[in-house]
């Protein structure tokens, strides 16, 4: 119906290679990225997959497309953390490839919600078309665990997680991947994403 808003949220380490393809089913559409500084999300996959990370690591990069696979093949290493990396930089490539020539795909970091919930979220209704009224409704929607039913990714289990990190010679392993590889710089001790609004 034309005076309804839908939402699709495509989700997921491969979804970004769906861009071209929804840009083309859905002309006109507002595409929204959100990004978020590399160390954390590496984290957020170790903590989930701690005990099989270089397993899932292995099937998310086998998941990629063939150009990725065949850079991976040339300099895949490590336990798990590198290929989670390796894969969330790819999704990253392929915003930066999608928007080189449009500008029409909005970008918000985790870290400005993260900093101003309230801002964050009135910017985001704005952009799709929803009026502030709303405003109160999603901001108590970001204070619920939309995964509490999930025995893998819960705040509540993975608040469990304890003594994760990810190690400076990884993290600079991977600062040199995402500049050689894909032109990426990271910025700082979580490495931001500093070729991203």
């Amino acid at each position: 119906e034309p005076d309804k808003l839908y939402f699709i949220k495509p989700w997921g380490t491969h979804t970004l290679s769906l861009l071209p393809l929804i840009h083309q089913a859905l002309p006109g559409v507002t595409e929204l990225y959100m990004n978020r500084s590399l160390r954390p999300t590496v984290l957020s996959f170790k903590k989930i997959f701690q005990h099989n990370l270089r397993q899932v690591g292995e099937i998310a990069v086998a998941m990629l497309p063939v150009n990725y696979r065949n850079i991976w093949s040339k300099i895949g290493r490590g336990n798990g953390e590198e290929a989670f990396a390796f894969v969330v930089l790819c999704q990253v490539h392929a915003y930066i490839l999608e928007t080189c020539d449009r500008d029409d795909i909005k970008s918000f970091s985790y870290e400005s919600l993260q900093e101003d919930k309230e801002t964050f979220t009135r910017t985001l209704l704005r952009e799709v078309g929803i009026g502030e009224e709303y405003l109160g409704d999603a901001l108590s929607a970001l204070e619920r665990d939309s995964q509490a039913n999930s025995d893998l990714v819960s705040r509540e289990r993975l608040s469990r997680v304890k003594g994760v990190s990810i190690s400076s010679d990884v993290m600079e392993w991977v600062r040199t991947m995402a500049r050689d590889e894909f032109g990426i710089e990271l910025e700082g001790d979580e490495g931001r994403i500093a070729n991203i609004n």
